[in-house]
């Protein structure tokens, strides 16, 4: 683990980044069903006094947010899936490149 660290540490703000990208994500993912059980509660089963018109405004103000919170998910899941590859490659490439310096440092015979 000590060895794989060395190679990481230089890349920690993009890991790190990865990280809070997925937190972000799983969050606005677990903001969706809210969204969903404020229309039901506050238009499907309890109208109250409100006229048609504004049940409709309301709920399609709630449908909008849902659709761009749900794209935002989506957005930080595949901004967090861009930079864990960029990690890895980074990575492996560094990896590489000292495992192909201690090879040629070994003697031909």
């Amino acid at each position: 683990m000590h060895i794989l660290w060395n190679y990481l540490r230089p890349h920690w703000r993009l890991a790190f980044l990865a990280l809070l990208l997925a937190g972000v994500a799983q969050v606005l993912n677990l903001v969706d069903p809210i969204i969903f059980g404020k229309i039901i509660d506050d238009y499907a089963l309890n109208p109250g006094i409100r006229s048609d018109a504004e049940l409709m405004a309301g709920v399609l103000r709630l449908l909008g947010l849902a659709v761009v919170v749900a794209l935002l998910a989506r957005l930080a899941k595949a901004l967090q899936e861009y930079v864990t590859r960029l990690t890895v490659q980074r990575l492996g490439v560094a990896i590489f490149n000292d495992g192909l310096r201690h090879v040629l440092r070994l003697k031909y015979q």
